[in-house]
């Protein structure tokens, strides 16, 4: 299992945007969301490159983000794990993302 703190407090993960903090654990991206993106999708795959085949068994994503980071999130660490769940911290629950049959691939119509 691998846990990801999504959170902009993850100065690794989000190294290279500007990030103010707010207080009481809050904090705001400051970087243009495109060049966010960029930013955050280059630190990803550094991220997971480092990423060991033993802890590809699951990915639980923790942190609280915009919609649009947990979606490339997703789009980018979904083939290399088995398993996604999201913990919403609010409610103290586990979101399990299916992951599709491994028989689904078609060709473009």
């Amino acid at each position: 299992m691998y846990k990801l703190d999504m959170g902009f407090g993850n100065t690794r993960l989000w190294q290279g945007c500007t990030v103010a903090p707010l207080g009481d654990d809050r904090y705001r991206l400051e970087t243009p969301r495109d060049s966010a993106k960029i930013i955050l999708e280059a630190n990803l795959d550094e991220l997971l490159e480092r990423i060991s085949e033993e802890d590809r068994g699951r990915l639980v994503i923790t942190g609280g983000v915009p919609q649009w980071v947990l979606a490339t999130v997703l789009r980018r660490f979904a083939c290399a794990f088995k398993k996604l769940s999201i913990h919403d911290s609010r409610n103290g629950t586990m979101i399990e993302i299916p992951n599709p049959p491994a028989d689904t691939e078609s060709a473009p119509d």
